[in-house]
């Protein structure tokens, strides 16, 4: 019969599960590298977003950010239990998130979303092109992953809500 105990008793599979929660929570966040969202935004020749949705205190790119769990630094935590309307947002979610994503911009429009996402899914592709006003692809070379080791080609997407 398995029961729970307390991490102080057994400290071994505690560091073992912190230590799987940790590398769950690296793999489904993909932070970018430190001024990829101004190079980005330049790019699509847009204002900058006023918050970075979906990051941390080790990720944020913007003063102002929503956080995955209770951070104190940030402005919130969970970005889709946020109020998207009117805001301008930098979104560069976790990959399996992204259906709800394009579900939340649906549902409550932002004034502008700055979406950075793999180029890859002809699904989300197809939505976005119906949506966006813009878009630019953005080549593995650039190495905007933070740790520089991701290859994937990502797209941005601007989303102006009546531009």
């Amino acid at each position: 019969i398995a029961t729970h105990l307390p991490g102080h008793l057994n400290p071994l599979a505690d560091l073992l599960s912190r230590q799987w929660i940790d590398l769950q929570l690296r793999r489904a966040n993909h932070p970018l590298a430190a001024g990829a969202v101004h190079f980005i935004c330049r790019r699509l020749r847009c204002p900058s977003p006023e918050i970075d949705a979906f990051a941390s205190w080790t990720s944020h790119q913007l003063p102002t950010y929503w956080a995955w769990g209770a951070d104190p630094c940030s402005a919130g935590s969970d970005a889709l239990a946020q109020s998207w309307l009117n805001r301008r947002l930098f979104i560069n979610p976790p990959f399996a998130l992204i259906r709800r994503v394009l579900q939340k911009i649906l549902a409550d429009p932002p004034a502008q979303v700055v979406l950075v996402v793999p180029d890859w899914n002809l699904e989300w592709t197809k939505t976005l092109q119906a949506i966006a006003l813009r878009s630019i692809s953005l080549p593995p070379s650039l190495q905007l992953f933070q740790p520089r080791r991701r290859l994937w080609k990502l797209r941005a997407w601007l989303i102006v809500s009546n531009p």
